[in-house]
């Protein structure tokens, strides 16, 4: 039995990475599935190109406007529920490509566990495929989401285990937990909406879990990166605070405060001393757009926080302390400068 899934990709100016994503499509062994591709206004001949696109079940989609990563891809979400013949949806970054038995694995292990709603695929970076990108997120006690696995050789998370987020750069998901817990929330835009929409789904009683046996290969945010600046910094925080605040149960919010006091000075007072002044702005900013819409805030937490089912005991159990996670980034961005900042 191989239940039918929608294989969901979004184009932005990515014509070159989609089309390599495509061709690695077309080598997949899992019987039963589509592909959509939606392009999100892209200029030049983007749209016209992979409209003309041959390939067995594929369709094209042209969103004529940039709709964010959120709204983007529920477009093709949208249009796969509506016809009622997928059991689940794969999201899958343009600029990946894939193992030919990805789907295999992990559609067996959704069908053998109903109450599993986001199943994550390994990541390994696609220049290094001896290292991990991602294996999940983890969810850290200040309010962070943190990749999971960043940086360590492939070798290792070799075992299934339950997560509190996915990354939707490669994620199953079932079609009637969207229908239960709606689709990414389109104020999001771009970055974080998939920690909303994975964390969301765990909380209202689903299972996320990390399958290695799925493998993807990612270059990693390569239009994200073309179009770093401070007005998409500053919504990257915004967004991490939100997805936090709407999803996590109080009594662990309660339990979390004195960890999310201590790391809102640490990036104050350490952003002083180091001159990372750009980063204490955006952060402060972001706080400061996220008090200007506590109303909305509140209403969407309210409908979370209206249908948990998880216990909140749970929630805090799979959190991670923020400390040793804090310490790597500073020493990596601010002592050693092996890497750059994202607020750079």
């Amino acid at each position: 039995m191989f239940p039918r899934v929608s294989i969901i990709i979004l184009n932005y100016n990515g014509l070159v990475d989609t089309l390599g994503c495509l061709r690695s499509l077309e080598k997949v062994n899992y019987p039963n599935f589509e592909v959509i591709v939606l392009d999100n206004g892209s200029s030049g001949e983007d749209a016209e190109i992979l409209s003309k696109y041959n390939m067995k079940d594929y369709r094209f989609v042209d969103n004529k406007k940039n709709l964010g990563f959120a709204g983007g891809c529920n477009r093709g979400i949208e249009i796969a529920m509506k016809e009622g013949k997928n059991k689940y949806v794969y999201l899958l970054n343009n600029d990946t490509e894939v193992a030919p038995d990805f789907l295999n694995k992990t559609v067996e292990y959704a069908e053998k566990h109903e109450k599993v709603g986001v199943v994550a695929s390994k990541s390994l970076y696609f220049d290094n495929r001896n290292v991990i990108e991602n294996a999940g997120h983890l969810m850290l006690n200040s309010g962070d989401a943190y990749s999971r696995g960043r940086g360590v050789s492939v070798d290792k998370y070799n075992e299934m285990e339950e997560l509190l987020s996915a990354c939707a750069a490669g994620v199953l998901l079932r079609s009637n937990m969207l229908q239960e817990i709606g689709l990414f929330d389109e104020d999001f835009f771009l970055i974080y909406e998939d920690v909303d929409l994975t964390f969301r789904a765990v909380v209202m009683g689903w299972k996320c879990v990390y399958l290695p046996e799925s493998v993807m290969y990612h270059k990693v945010s390569a239009s994200i990166v073309k179009s770093r600046n401070y007005e998409m910094t500053l919504r990257a925080q915004v967004n991490q605070f939100k997805a936090y605040v709407y999803n996590v149960p109080i009594a662990v919010f309660v339990l979390n405060l004195p960890f999310i006091v201590l790391r809102f000075f640490m990036v104050l007072i350490g952003g002083v001393l180091f001159g990372q002044f750009r980063m204490v702005k955006i952060f402060l900013h972001a706080h400061f757009i996220l008090l200007k819409k506590i109303s909305t805030v509140f209403r969407k937490r309210k409908f979370v926080m209206s249908h948990k089912k998880a216990s909140s005991w749970y929630i805090f159990k799979k959190q991670r302390n923020f400390l040793p996670y804090s310490f790597k980034y500073f020493w990596d961005i601010v002592i050693v400068r092996k890497r750059k900042s994202i607020f750079e």
